[in-house]
């Protein structure tokens, strides 16, 4: 007995056309977060300048670095998300025209 998902459709919903555009809109997305990310580290960077020469902690300035720091680990996360979606929608539309197995269950 072959069993379908229950979101499964046998008819595809979105052309090549739409997914290269799609993939090219996320390329862009990728592109401004890796800089917004070289501007993050330089705002680290200067931070951490600052901090080190102070002979005083300066808590606000530690806690900067810090948020600043979750902030780019963020975005590296944003953008390794993104690239992964752009992976996944190539191999999509590459793989679209081979037939799909059902699997018995």
């Amino acid at each position: 007995m072959k069993i379908k998902r229950f979101n499964e459709s046998t008819e595809v919903s979105i052309t090549s056309s739409r997914i290269e555009e799609i993939v090219n809109n996320l390329k862009d997305l990728t592109s401004q977060l890796e800089d917004n990310k070289k501007m993050i580290d330089t705002l680290i960077n200067e931070l951490s300048d600052n901090q080190s020469e102070s002979t005083v902690k300066i808590d606000e300035i530690d806690s900067s670095i810090f948020s600043s720091q979750k902030l780019k680990q963020s975005i590296e996360d944003s953008v390794n998300a993104s690239n992964s979606i752009i992976k996944k929608l190539k191999i999509y539309d590459k793989n679209r025209d081979k037939p799909t197995e059902q699997k018995d269950f």
